[in-house]
């Protein structure tokens, strides 16, 4: 298929799912490629190394030099310090 096809049909489903009036879980059952994403996206880590790791390098990344760091620089040096040795 045509990439344009392709997401002609992507924004369809997406509107109908948008318009859609039920709020529960179970709506999801009827939009499956929505399904799939929402489980893939949605769901938690089943261990804390991911959370012990980004921990490891916020310890590095707040150095004595660093202490006037605003929150934005802050969390831009760790995400680029986990990012770079990944």
């Amino acid at each position: 298929m045509a990439p344009l096809i392709l997401m002609n049909k992507a924004s369809a489903i997406m509107k109908r799912y948008f318009e859609e009036k039920k709020s529960s879980l179970e709506m999801l059952r009827s939009y499956l490629i929505i399904h799939k994403i929402f489980k893939k996206y949605n769901t938690p880590l089943p261990s804390s190394v991911q959370v012990e790791r980004l921990f490891s390098y916020a310890t590095m990344a707040n150095t004595p030099k660093s202490n006037r760091l605003s929150d934005e620089k802050f969390e831009q040096r760790v995400v680029l310090r986990a990012n770079a040795s990944s």
